[in-house]
């Protein structure tokens, strides 16, 4: 059963599934290539890119770069081609073996993509960072080898314990195995790092509407109340309803669902909801007038709702309700991951002067990895107009949410030295 769950800023998340044998396989895509020798011509930055590979056969970035670019005109096959062979001439190399994992998972090949990442760490252990241990869980929760998943998320936490999107996702991998509570706890650690993480404080209102099944001491007023912080009150009513009904608490569901109408009379992902508890529960939904606000609202014929505890009766008012996108309940992140781009230039007059340090900046990583904006945060004035050319011109592996590109700010510091 698909419900209807609202979370802020996120795109929507397409709900259609792959059937086997629609997405071509490796041998399928090595076959392709033979009719795609030509593929691109025409392109300038193409053609650039082609050209630099065959004068720098051996750099990896480049050949990474030309891969990011077949996919971004279309040619999925292609950039799997030059990933793999990628990581067939440069082993060590972890961006190689990152790109070659996402490529396999947009592939829907999850599978693939946790052999790539385990031989990679098995044979290199040193180069076995947060980043690549949280690859290898979100690839492992994709083929629904949560266990494995789990283990990946807590070795990348033991080596990083203060990213708050670690927390995150090891959370989302507990909520997949139905261990809410020890879910509720990871989410709590992750927005102890970052209170600002609206992505963990709405998982944390799903673990808590969850585990209020398991644990008195969590309620679904704790859960309302994380919801709030995020969206508007008929909106967090819709959710904590959301999580009740993937555990088939059908009456629960039903209370908060008349109490976000009550909220917003027309608040789409409720009606829904609504309509789809009717739907399992058996008691049939009626048209009634609306005494309050003179409309027709969708409304159950069982008794009056009991008032849940912890749970605000509705206002008199409507709330006016937002309309963000809908995503499916949690979500796994990951961060963006440099490509390339050009070390920063010591301007003249910084170096016949002496200057030199850090820059501080944060960017922001649109979801096609180009960098779409640099603010400086600190640093000399003299350096800090070469930091954001420098910065502008990188490109990443754009963060992900659930497997699909998500804009977001980094953290970036350009070091200038003597020498350079």
């Amino acid at each position: 059963m698909v419900v209807l769950l609202i979370l802020p800023g996120c795109a929507p998340k397409s709900a259609s599934q792959v059937r086997p044998g629609q997405q071509p396989t490796l041998v399928t895509m090595r076959r392709q290539i033979f009719n795609a020798a030509d593929a691109g011509d025409g392109d300038p930055v193409l053609n650039r890119l082609r050209a630099r590979m065959a004068a720098e056969p051996s750099n990896v970035a480049l050949r990474l770069e030309l891969a990011t670019h077949y996919r971004k005109i279309g040619w999925p096959e292609l950039e799997m081609e030059h990933l793999q062979l990628a990581v067939e001439r440069f082993p060590e190399s972890r961006p190689a073996r990152v790109a070659l994992a996402q490529a396999l998972r947009a592939a829907s090949l999850p599978g693939r993509a946790t052999e790539s990442l385990e031989d990679f760490i098995r044979n290199h252990p040193q180069s076995a960072d947060s980043e690549t241990l949280n690859l290898l869980g979100i690839c492992f929760d994709e083929a629904e080898d949560f266990k494995s998943g789990e283990q990946a998320f807590r070795r990348a936490l033991a080596l990083a314990p203060r990213l708050d999107y670690l927390h995150n996702n090891l959370g989302y991998n507990l909520l997949e195995q139905h261990r809410e509570v020890e879910a509720v706890a990871a989410f709590r650690q992750a927005l102890k790092w970052n209170p600002d993480s609206t992505l963990a404080r709405n998982n944390l209102g799903v673990a808590l509407a969850r585990a209020s099944l398991k644990d008195s001491r969590m309620t679904i007023g704790d859960a309302l109340a994380h919801f709030q912080n995020v969206v508007d009150t008929a909106t967090a009513y819709n959710n904590v309803a959301a999580a009740l009904m993937e555990q088939n608490r059908y009456e629960e569901s039903r209370r908060l669902l008349e109490a976000a109408l009550d909220y917003n009379r027309s608040h789409a992902a409720a009606l829904t909801n609504l309509k789809m508890v009717a739907a399992q529960d058996g008691k049939p939904l009626e048209l009634r007038p609306a005494a309050r606000h003179g409309k027709a609202v969708i409304a159950s014929t069982s008794p009056a709702a009991v008032r849940i505890p912890g749970v605000a009766p509705p206002r008199e008012e409507a709330a006016t309700a937002r309309a963000p996108g809908q995503t499916r309940v949690g979500g796994n992140f990951q961060e963006p991951i440099l490509i390339s781009g050009p070390p920063p230039q010591m301007p003249l007059l910084a170096k016949e002067r002496r200057i030199y340090g850090a820059v501080k900046l944060e960017a922001i990583i649109s979801k096609d990895g180009t960098v779409k904006q640099v603010n400086v945060m600190g640093g000399h004035p003299f350096l800090t107009m070469a930091a954001k050319d420098a910065a502008m011109k990188r490109s990443y592996q754009p963060a992900l949410l659930n497997g699909e590109p998500f804009e977001v700010k980094v953290p970036i510091q350009m070091v200038f030295e003597p020498g350079r």
